[in-house]
């Protein structure tokens, strides 16, 4: 939201402040966690962009008076989560003047400043001086926390916040139309990829033959290309009808996007699209992790490296680069157990931090009741 606030805004005011990019994922699920709990409140962000139109986001203000007294009185905060470590006290000392709460957390050992001197406290220290919690994410930020000269009893190291997207179970709905025949969905393929796709299935039906691949249209025209593509590889093609289970002979089920099914719910694992062409960027793994899916992915992910880095790093997810791999990979993912390995693996990857963006959540409110907004 443009930082021009001349019409003013109604409820308190939290502030989040990330003090490196790296943080802005955990900040926005604090941020729908603070307006789940209080709709009412306005949050404000700097250090990133806003997450929603209904977010306010300007840059911080150097460290001079006059600026940060323009700042703290055009925002009036509330409250401040400070994510990351990189403390401003021309910033933090003003506000924690102000009675604001002030939390910090995902402090880490590179965002510290060492001691001036070494008999005197760091000027780190003072800051966390105001802070009502402080979070450290590994023992190793707390040591380093306690050395500045912040008490160790005032530290609590409770790891990263939550940086994956905040996920919700999803109850199951429609796989019952597949029954329990071996299912698996490239979501978000390219049309250039469904001839990769639907031939690596050829593979995977010579080896279990049960299996349904599970592909969405969003034209009519689209769905003839797939029924094209299919029947060059003799595999037997089938358009979805809510409720109704596809028959036994069908390899290759077409979902329209006119159906509100999401193929995830369909399906016991799944190839993420828009990776297995050059020059493309990869999509969010999230949504398949929230749905209990074991994952397949291409190389070409290049917006969303980290996210899959982590999944595979602890086998939640599998790479594959070209129709022979994607189906090596799909049998073995579809093995329930590897399955259900793979998708327990990812949820717990994608909850990591959770506890402590509710804790803060609940803290925040809480401080909200006591004074009385």
């Amino acid at each position: 939201m443009a930082a021009d606030v001349t019409q003013g805004f109604d409820g308190p005011l939290v502030w989040l402040h990330c003090a490196s990019p790296r943080e802005a994922s955990a900040a926005k699920n604090l941020a729908i966690g603070i307006r789940h709990m209080r709709p009412d409140i306005e949050i404000l962000v700097t250090g990133a962009s806003a997450f929603s139109p209904d977010i306010w986001s300007v840059d911080l203000p150097h460290e001079n008076p006059t600026y940060v007294e323009t700042f703290l009185g055009t925002w009036s905060p509330v409250a401040c989560i400070w994510l990351g470590g990189h403390f401003q006290r021309g910033l933090l000392d003003p506000f924690a003047r102000r009675q604001g709460l002030l939390i910090c957390a995902n402090i880490d050992t590179d965002g510290l400043r060492p001691r001036a001197l070494p008999f005197l406290r760091s000027s780190d220290a003072k800051i966390l001086d105001n802070a009502a919690q402080i979070y450290a994410v590994s023992t190793e930020a707390a040591s380093k926390l306690a050395k500045l000269g912040v008490l160790p009893e005032r530290i609590t190291v409770k790891g990263p916040l939550q940086s994956a997207p905040i996920l919700e179970t999803v109850e199951g709905t429609a796989k019952f139309v597949i029954g329990n025949r071996p299912t698996w969905a490239a979501v978000g393929a390219l049309a250039e990829e469904w001839p990769l796709v639907i031939a690596a299935h050829r593979t995977v039906t010579r080896k279990s033959h049960m299996a349904v691949l599970c592909l969405r249209a969003e034209t009519q025209n689209e769905i003839e290309e797939i029924q094209n593509i299919a029947r060059k590889f003799a595999l037997k093609t089938q358009v979805m009808v809510p409720e109704v289970a596809p028959e036994t002979s069908s390899q290759v089920v077409i979902v329209p996007s006119t159906t509100d099914t999401p193929l995830y719910q369909m399906s016991a694992a799944c190839f993420i699209g828009r990776s297995l062409i050059d020059g493309q960027r990869g999509q969010f793994p999230w949504a398949a992790v929230g749905h209990g899916c074991a994952i397949a992915y291409g190389p070409q992910i290049g917006d969303h490296l980290e996210a899959y880095a982590t999944l595979a790093k602890n086998g939640a997810a599998r790479m594959v680069q070209d129709e022979d791999s994607l189906s090596n990979a799909i049998l073995k993912l579809l093995q329930p157990d590897m399955a259900a390995r793979m998708a327990l693996a990812a949820w717990e990857i994608a909850t990591q931090g959770s506890d402590v963006t509710e804790s803060i959540v609940k803290q925040i409110t809480a401080h909200l009741d006591e004074i009385g907004v």
